[in-house]
């Protein structure tokens, strides 16, 4: 019998829970999905999780179901997976989990990095709660968006705040995105209505739908998109995309919360150090209004493309300039009404000069 050959019997030996992990590279194994989709389209199937070992993608496992992969999931989205399946391998036990079937050549896992306790890997049921109303989820707005970053966000956007997300099933997508509007685009979050993922967030560029995000404060989110859908606005934060060899890295930048009117325009991809004179850091640094030896300060500056590169203005005074050829982005943004201002960070540490950093796009 075939190593990965399903027992009639057979339950999971990883620990069930209530999260689904989606399942990437889809789109690589196209037959063996088909197959996998027609057998067990009324129900959810029971996957093998084959650990890789070698190679670039070392640490992720494959995700095989009736002896044929279906996919893989990187070690980024599920760190603690592979330690778990490598264990159940010494014991000479298969590392099994729930599969569920949706639209298109989309797969999701049901696991924790557990091994299941439970006699002989019975699923955990996790029971609702008493009395719990279900919500209704279909009676929320959804909204349209252009894929391009040049526009303003809806959700407040920090560079401490980026989620990598992965969405490998709608990888033949991916190039003809990013060759249409860069790696660097406009994110559309939105509600799963129903089904068995109902209440999870949807990420969308355009009109693609990316990926079920698994690893976004969900309630929070949940909240912020009903806010803004009351007001006939759209939850939207820019992200990046990047087409790779077997999966497609996906990462956003916001927060579950509503953009201030002062927040910067600039998307926050990149922190790059501005060259800034002594007389200037000795200005900036009377502004902190501390002399704490550690102090982090935050604001908001302008840059302006002047004598050959990319100056920063903060409080009308000239600052410093960034390295580098001029940031194409930065005229861009004015000429399409916009203003070109971004996140600074003022850093003070001891026995160090203060550092002046900006948070702005990869790039010119």
């Amino acid at each position: 019998m075939s190593l990965f050959r399903r027992k009639q019997d057979e339950t999971p030996t990883l620990q069930s829970g209530d999260r689904w992990i989606t399942v990437m590279g889809t789109f690589a194994y196209p037959d063996a999905v088909k197959a996998a989709q027609r057998k067990y389209e009324d129900r959810d199937a029971i996957g093998v999780l084959v650990p890789v070992t070698e190679g670039e993608w070392a640490g992720a496992v494959s995700v095989c179901v009736d002896g044929h992969q279906v996919g893989s999931v990187p070690k980024e989205l599920a760190p603690d997976c592979f330690q778990v399946v490598q264990e159940l391998g010494r014991k000479r036990t298969k590392a099994t989990v729930w599969l569920s079937f949706g639209r298109g050549d989309e797969i999701s896992m049901r696991a924790e990095p557990t091994i299941n306790q439970g006699g002989a890997g019975a699923p955990t049921v996790v029971p609702s709660e008493p009395g719990a109303p279900t919500k209704d989820f279909n009676s929320i707005p959804t909204f349209t968006s252009d894929p391009s970053w040049m526009a303003w966000p809806t959700l407040v956007e920090k560079h401490q705040s980026t989620v990598p997300l992965y969405g490998g099933h709608k990888g033949s997508k991916i190039p003809g995105i990013i060759k249409r509007h860069g790696h660097l685009v406009m994110v559309r979050f939105q509600i799963e209505p129903k089904g068995r993922s109902a209440g999870a967030i949807q990420c969308w560029v355009g009109a693609t739908m990316i990926c079920l995000a698994d690893n976004l404060d969900e309630e929070s989110f949940q909240s912020v998109i009903e806010s803004l859908a009351a007001d006939g606005q759209p939850a939207t934060c820019r992200g990046t995309l990047q087409h790779l060899t077997n999966f497609d890295a996906f990462s956003v930048f916001g927060k579950p919360e509503r953009r201030p009117e002062d927040a910067p325009f600039l998307p926050p991809e990149d922190v790059v150090s501005v060259d800034v004179s002594d007389e200037e850091l000795q200005r900036l640094d009377e502004l902190m209004h501390s002399k704490a030896k550690n102090k982090v300060v935050r604001r908001v500056g302008t840059l302006v493309n002047h004598s050959g590169g990319t100056w920063l203005s903060l409080d009308g005074v000239w600052t410093g300039r960034i390295d580098g050829e001029p940031r194409g982005y930065v005229d861009q943004a004015v000429t399409a009404g916009f203003p070109a201002t971004c996140s600074v960070v003022l850093r003070r540490q001891p026995d160090e000069p203060l550092g002046v950093t900006v948070e702005i796009p990869e790039g010119v």
